[in-house]
């Protein structure tokens, strides 16, 4: 009865995720036509993830080194960009192993400011890359009962990116871990 009743929970629990996701997606498209940003400093937000994200990885005895920091202007939604950083955090941190350290760096590259977030994960696949960024696609379809997860999170992460006028790409060797790499237009002066 005990089993069955936490099967149930954890059913409900994937069940509700899920739904949050489609609804932040549904509620992120629906931004596209009337889409305001105002001027901000993405280094800001990117010191705010890093705090977040580091009660997670302490929890797995990792290592969230947030290395490069300049004052970096662009011009967007602060929550968005928070929730695709932080994404690519979170996912780092679970598809990483206990005592690994996980990178997020910022730098300029002109016109583009560009983030990276690179772990000592499990990696993917060279034939999963061009699905990832896809809605429901997973990697391992036993995956969202391990994690979590939906496989709307990248989906998600390219969107807000795309609504930035930037993009998003990944590098990854599998059994060495990947690199996300995220550019965004810098605030014109």
């Amino acid at each position: 009865m005990k089993e069955l009743l936490l099967h149930d929970i954890e059913t409900i629990s994937r069940l509700s995720h899920l739904i949050n996701n489609l609804l932040l997606l549904s509620k992120t498209e629906a931004m596209q036509a009337n889409f305001e940003s105002e001027p901000l400093r993405l280094d800001d937000i990117l010191r705010d993830v890093e705090a977040d994200g580091r009660v997670l990885a302490e929890a797995k005895s990792q290592r969230l080194m947030l290395s490069n920091l300049p004052e970096v202007m662009i011009r967007g939604d602060s929550m968005r960009l928070y929730q695709l950083f932080f994404n690519l955090v979170d996912n780092a941190i679970k598809y990483s192993p206990e005592g690994s350290a996980i990178e997020l760096w910022l730098g300029v590259h002109t016109p583009w400011a560009i983030v990276g977030v690179k772990d000592n994960g499990v990696g993917i696949a060279p034939e999963h890359i061009p699905h990832l960024f896809d809605r429901f696609y997973r990697v391992q379809k036993d995956r969202a009962r391990k994690t979590g997860g939906s496989g709307l999170g990248l989906a998600i992460c390219k969107l807000i990116a795309e609504l930035h006028h930037g993009t998003i790409d990944v590098t990854s060797v599998v059994g060495k871990g990947s690199t996300f790499i995220v550019k965004l237009p810098l605030l014109k002066s």
